[in-house]
């Protein structure tokens, strides 16, 4: 195999820079994935995570969904609408019972 082939950091850049505040209560997930230096304890309790990188966006995107509300996205911006429209189509489908994921009954 051709040795630029072997460098996974060429393909995985971490290009996405991901600015976030998260509940003291996913503090051990933080720790779990990314270690206890990722995050700075603010004055509140939440926990600020300045410059984590992600390479693919629908995997960041999944990610900060899978916090629930223990996070708030600082930036990007686009993943902070992101976040709000899916949280919208979650409501709805719990304020619609017996709608299928498409819309239709």
């Amino acid at each position: 195999m051709p040795e630029e082939k072997l460098d996974a950091f060429r393909y995985f850049t971490d290009e996405i820079r991901l600015r976030a505040r998260f509940s003291e209560g996913v503090k051990f997930r933080l720790i779990e994935e990314y270690g206890p230096s990722s995050f700075t304890r603010l004055e509140d309790g939440t926990l600020l995570v300045e410059d984590l990188g992600f390479t693919n966006y629908p995997v960041l995107l999944e990610w900060a969904l899978s916090f629930g509300s223990n996070i708030e996205v600082l930036e990007p911006e686009q993943l902070r609408q992101d976040i709000r429209k899916e949280a919208s189509r979650i409501f709805d489908r719990y304020d619609n019972p017996g709608e299928t994921p498409d819309g239709n009954e």
